[in-house]
């Protein structure tokens, strides 16, 4: 018999003796003992009543060690609940070596992004919501894990794309010398990350979460001798029921319609920020769901001969307002389809005496499609964005200026009408091997005044194919293609293949 089962049946024995104890007694007294019988003398019946006390004290000190025991064979049941439910989850038999069939779609624990099953390949840029593996905090109802990733990458750039670790064709040079360098090779480790999660499922508010996350791809650090990189923040926040405060991805992002890449970066078109901000969400249904969102503002303004940089005569930017953000969501078994508004007021004052602020505002539209017919676990995804004055939630152009301009000839701040997005298919060749496709595009309609080289369109394109010999390991090779063009009609491209190796935990 194991022995968490033989203690459960010694508590069910012991505690009924020790509670009739008190009886027991009290039916010996009525039966005579005491001091009128005349079979008991008085010294006789005090020697007698002073046992009875010393043995009532002592079954009382047992049985609070037994209830203590207790207490602690229903926690060591709930930790080996947790441990059970864990290895059932990823201790799955082995596929045959002759299935090409993906029937079973293999899942790993999600670092994020959180601990629960994900399609294996996924690169985890989020927290997920059901945490697994966790270890209870002893005397408290919180779940507690640690996770993250450490991820290997090897980049090959047959052309110069700008920037040597994360694919963002606005940066790939046109004209001049820098687009005639040759391309260059480069071993990094920077993507890999750790974060600690913290839950409790039931309160009188809802469930409570708080989770923090971090990564290396900070600034600082060189490749001289250490390749050491900074350690920079990613996500920290809580959520209690349906409110969220802190930082974490902006409610105009969908991170279940990201595709899976290599790359760091993903498609240029697609609406990417973290930031500080304060979530409601409702939930009307399984299905529905609205969220309203108030997130940190970041005006990224150009001044007129294209110089963003704050400082006497340049922009600086006024955040008076922080953004809006209204999301709609709905999720069927086919799967999922998401829709956002966001409203800014974008403002500058600059040392030149120039100051104004302007309306901006966005839409998009973005989900996920599964594709049983051409796969088990196939599926599209998609977003689109389009926006007046958005340029800093497209991921190719943030960071750009591409939010607004000033105008100096008529002492105007003028919005910049941008609009992205992409489209993605993944495929599972085998319950272990898969690939993604994806093309992605970004288009943004700048003033004339702003000269024949400022950025117009680009092309973000990638291929991969991704390998998990095990559901805590990922393998994978992509080849990757981009192209920006600028106002004039000229353009520049770059090509890149990267492979990479990551480890869960």
């Amino acid at each position: 018999m194991p022995a968490k089962q033989a203690r459960l049946i010694a508590l069910a024995v012991v505690l009924p003796l020790t509670a009739s104890l008190p009886a027991m007694a009290e039916t010996l007294k009525s039966r005579g003992l005491d001091a009128d019988s005349e079979s008991v003398q008085p010294q006789q019946f005090d020697e007698l009543r002073d046992r009875l006390e010393r043995q009532q004290e002592l079954l009382e000190r047992q049985q609070e060690e037994l209830e203590r025991q207790r207490r602690e064979i229903q926690a060591q049941q709930r930790r080996l609940d947790n441990l059970e439910q864990q290895e059932a989850v990823t201790a799955r038999p082995e596929a045959p070596e002759t299935d090409d069939s993906p029937t079973t779609q293999a899942v790993v624990k999600d670092p994020k992004a959180t601990g629960a099953a994900v399609p294996l390949g996924t690169l985890m840029k989020d927290d997920d919501k059901e945490k697994r593996g966790a270890m209870m905090l002893p005397g408290t109802q919180l779940s507690f894990d640690i996770g993250g990733y450490a991820k290997a990458d090897f980049i090959h750039d047959f052309d110069n794309a700008g920037d040597e670790d994360t694919f963002v064709p606005s940066l790939i040079p046109v004209n001049g010398p820098s687009e005639d360098r040759d391309g260059r090779s480069r071993f990094l480790a920077r993507q890999s990350r750790v974060n600690i999660d913290v839950r409790r499922p039931e309160t009188p508010f809802g469930p409570f979460h708080a989770f923090v996350e971090g990564d290396f791809f900070g600034g600082g650090g060189n490749q001289r001798v250490s390749n050491s990189n900074e350690f920079r923040l990613r996500h920290a926040y809580g959520e209690l029921g349906p409110l969220l405060v802190g930082q974490t991805w902006s409610t105009f992002m969908d991170p279940a319609a990201l595709p899976a890449t290599l790359d760091f970066s993903g498609p240029g078109g697609q609406s990417f920020i973290r930031q500080g901000q304060v979530r409601w969400t409702q939930t009307f249904s399984d299905r529905w769901s609205l969220a309203v969102a108030l997130e940190n503002p970041e005006g990224d303004v150009f001044d007129t001969d294209g110089d963003r940089t704050t400082g006497e005569g340049n922009p600086i930017n006024l955040d008076e307002y922080p953004d809006a953000v209204l999301r709609g969501r709905y999720v069927s078994g086919w799967g999922h389809l998401q829709s956002g508004l966001l409203l800014r007021q974008i403002g500058v004052n600059n040392d030149a005496g120039f100051a104004e602020d302007t309306f901006a505002y966005g839409v998009n539209l973005s989900g996920q499609i599964k594709l049983p017919a051409l796969g088990v676990n196939d599926s599209l995804m998609f977003q689109v964005n389009y926006g007046d004055g958005i340029g800093r939630y497209l991921l190719d152009i943030a960071g750009s200026g591409a939010d607004a301009v000033i105008d100096s000839q008529n002492d105007r701040l003028e919005t910049l009408q941008a609009w992205g997005g992409y489209l993605a298919y993944e495929h599972w060749w085998t319950g272990r091997l898969r690939s993604s496709f994806i093309g992605s595009y970004v288009n943004l309609d700048s003033e004339e005044f702003q000269g024949p080289a400022t950025f117009d369109s680009s092309i973000y394109s990638a291929v991969n194919l991704i390998f998990s010999p095990l559901p805590q390991v990922n393998l994978g090779v992509e080849y990757l293609y981009g192209r920006r063009e600028n106002r004039n009609g000229d353009s520049g491209k770059a090509s890149r293949l990267q492979s990479s190796a990551q480890f869960f935990f």
